[in-house]
């Protein structure tokens, strides 16, 4: 994947993994309260709305969820090894993920995939990831300012409880910040809006 996700793939899903809910033999979809929270791209295949967004056939689901309950059992090993044998464990993690996207999926559904991973984790991307940034040629005036805002941000969702508009808050206040250039450059990476269905919301988080 672009925009400098690979090398922190494994430790994602890892992070997943140690979940009740992936302990299951049949993996549940990830969770909404995971929504704004940086996740593999493949964990984000076990839901149906990223699913149906990206337009995965029956045969592609269904390999989905055999890769995931897979990888979800060789997290969980990694997660109890430490050192280099850590290390390398990890990478092959990595390396499967990418493998089977590479595998199963075709250059448009990679690159929706990708798309939705962004707006799932939403704005704070714009700072977590330094490709991303350097995408939007930001300034160091403007790293810092975004920084800030997206680090209160975290607290505020830490201390709970978390409210889908504070997302959009945040998407509103990194707007403000960027450049019309910027703007352009940004709305480009995300694509059209993927609406994230959301159990007992009702409704999706306002589109950013």
């Amino acid at each position: 994947m672009r925009h400098g996700a690979t090398p922190i793939l494994a430790a994602l899903l890892i992070g997943v993994a140690m979940s009740p809910r992936a302990c299951r033999a049949d993996p549940q979809p990830l969770p909404d309260s995971r929504l704004g929270i940086p996740t593999a791209p493949l964990l984000l295949l076990s839901r149906p709305d990223v699913r149906a967004d990206i337009g995965l056939d029956p045969k592609q689901a269904e390999a989905a969820e055999r890769a995931i309950t897979e990888l979800y059992a060789r997290a969980s090993s990694v997660k109890q090894m430490k050192g280099k044998q850590a290390s390398v464990a990890r990478r092959e993690v990595n390396d499967a993920m990418l493998r089977w996207l590479q595998t199963w999926l075709t250059d448009a559904q990679r690159s929706r995939l990708e798309q939705v991973e962004l707006q799932w984790e939403g704005p704070s991307v714009v700072v977590r990831r330094e490709a991303v940034a350097r995408a939007l040629d930001l300034s160091q005036t403007q790293r810092e300012t975004l920084r800030h805002l997206v680090d209160e941000h975290h607290r505020r969702r830490d201390q709970g409880p978390y409210q889908w508009s504070a997302e959009h808050e945040l998407a509103q206040r990194v707007l403000s910040i960027l450049s019309e250039p910027q703007r352009r450059r940004w709305k480009a990476m995300l694509g059209r809006p993927f609406t994230p269905q959301l159990a007992g919301a009702g409704t999706a988080p306002p589109r950013r």
